[in-house]
C-alpha cells in the first residue's frame, strides 16, 4: 500500500467555491500500467487538504501547478528535488542504488521510491557496487 499525502489547492480561498481536478484516463494507465482504465476527480475545498495515495500526489503537482504537499502540521513541503532535472537512465541507476524495483516502472514510481528511501534513511550503494550487483545477476541469468 502506498503512503497517503496530502495535497492543498493553494489558489482558493475561504468563502470561492471548491475547485475540481482529474486525472484523465490515458494518464492513469500511465500512474498504473497494471491496474484498471479508469480516471479520477478531487474536489478541493478552500484550506481544507485532501489525502490520497503518493504516485498520484506528486503526478497532480505536476499537472496542477497551484497544487501544493502538505505535512501533519499543515506546512507546505517542497517538491523541488534534484530528481526533476536528471535523465531517464540516471534516475534508474540512483534508484538501483537505493533498491527500488526498477521493473516495468515509470519515472513518477521511481522517484517516489527514491524519495520515500530518502525519508525512511537509506543511504545509496556505490555506482560501482550498484554495476557489480547488476553484472552478476545478468551473468547468472544467461548461464542458466
Amino acid at each position: 500500500m502506498s503512503k497517503l499525502r496530502k495535497v492543498i489547492d493553494s489558489s482558493l480561498v475561504k468563502g470561492k467555491p471548491a475547485s475540481s481536478k482529474f486525472i484523465t484516463t490515458a494518464e492513469w494507465v500511465k500512474l498504473y500500467p497494471e491496474g484498471i482504465r479508469r480516471s479520477k476527480d478531487y474536489i478541493f475545498d478552500p484550506l481544507m487538504p485532501l489525502e490520497m495515495p503518493e504516485e498520484e500526489a506528486f503526478f497532480m503537482i505536476k499537472k496542477y501547478p497551484e497544487l501544493k504537499l502538505m505535512d501533519d502540521n499543515f506546512k507546505e513541503i517542497s517538491t523541488e528535488d534534484d530528481l526533476d532535472e536528471i535523465s531517464f537512465r540516471e534516475l534508474q541507476i540512483l534508484g538501483g542504488r537505493y533498491g527500488c524495483d526498477l521493473f516495468k516502472k515509470s519515472k513518477d514510481f521511481i522517484k517516489a521510491g527514491i524519495r520515500q528511501a530518502r525519508e525512511d534513511g537509506t543511504k545509496p550503494i556505490s555506482v560501482e557496487e550498484y554495476l557489480e550487483r547488476k553484472a552478476n545477476k545478468t551473468v547468472i541469468k544467461n548461464r542458466d
